[in-house]
């Protein structure tokens, strides 16, 4: 129990600082911005370039990859049918983008590692690397083609392969695969950069959890609809989620007990933050919009209860 409050208080503390900062309108929304924009661009990367530099890589996990991008598919799949189907209970029209994808960015890596610790950040960047691969090729091509039938593969293979995440996941694979990664560590440039990257990554999870909280805002919203749709989304994921972990498992032969921690905690982060910015309609983005605060907060208390029983 001491553990758990150990490892819960500062995220609750760090989500409340941001909370506290809003309403005190302590920063505005342009400093909110640039924080973000810190984070997606330089924090983030740093921690998975060093992550996916050191994670010991086999080829069997490429199952792990392939696996994680088809349950996502699944998920979109699922999502369309039930509001084609039961228009009554999933009347909205990006139902589809609601139920599949996860913050893996702006939640993942934070919740995560501020809980179990950055050194076991590899173990789910596995997991990530598949749904990252989904996002870009196929769930944000979707979501364009929806509401905009604008899509464009070039520009979306540009922009995939500009990311700054992207850009440090493929770096951190070249190092690991090519033993790059100690032998730049014994060179004077190579040990600044790691140095560099030292300081960055333990500012990640603080900076990560404070904009979490300072962009959590309630606003009343039908019961029913709310239930429909985030408990929806919750039994479906679990049922295909816990499947598709077994499966990752058997096929690529991981024993560590931390792989099944990883993939639970991925299955339990709420849906892509992305989501309404590619919503035209303004009533349905504002309504999605509430759904993703919904979903962070069932997400923050699956969290307390696998804590909870992992630390038992």
């Amino acid at each position: 129990m001491i553990l758990l409050v150990e490892r819960l208080l500062p995220i609750i503390i760090m989500i409340g600082i941001g909370i506290f900062a809003r309403r005190i309108k302590l920063f505005d929304t342009v400093l909110i911005e640039g924080l973000k924009t810190i984070i997606v661009k330089i924090a983030l990367p740093a921690v998975l370039f060093g992550a996916f530099a050191t994670v010991h890589l086999e080829i069997s996990y490429i199952w792990i990859f392939v696996l994680v991008f088809l349950l996502c598919c699944l998920l979109y799949g699922m999502g369309e049918l039930l509001h084609k189907k039961t228009p009554s209970f999933f009347p909205e029209r990006f139902t589809s983008g609601f139920f599949t994808g996860f913050e893996f960015g702006m939640i993942g890596v934070g919740l995560f590692s501020a809980i179990w610790g950055v050194e076991h950040l590899a173990t789910i960047m596995l997991i990530g690397f598949g749904h990252e691969l989904f996002i870009w090729f196929v769930y944000v091509p979707l979501l364009e083609n929806k509401d905009r039938h604008t899509f464009q593969f070039k520009k979306t293979l540009v922009a995939f392969l500009k990311t700054p995440t992207i850009i440090a996941i493929f770096l951190g694979i070249v190092f690991n695969l090519s033993g790059m990664y100690v032998p730049f560590g014994l060179t004077a440039l190579g040990a600044g950069v790691y140095a560099t990257l030292a300081m960055i990554t333990p500012l990640t999870s603080p900076l990560i959890l404070i904009v979490i909280g300072y962009s959590m805002t309630f606003e009343k919203s039908g019961a029913a609809k709310v239930l429909a749709y985030v408990g929806g989304r919750a039994l479906i994921v679990g049922i295909l989620g816990v499947s598709t972990m077994f499966l990752a498992i058997k096929m690529s032969g991981i024993s560590d007990p931390m792989f099944a921690l990883s993939f639970v905690a991925f299955l339990l982060l709420p849906p892509p933050y992305i989501l309404p910015l590619y919503i035209r309609e303004q009533k349905e983005a504002e309504f999605f919009s509430q759904m993703l605060v919904y979903s962070t907060v069932v997400s923050f208390v699956g969290y307390i209860l696998v804590m909870t029983f992992w630390s038992l």
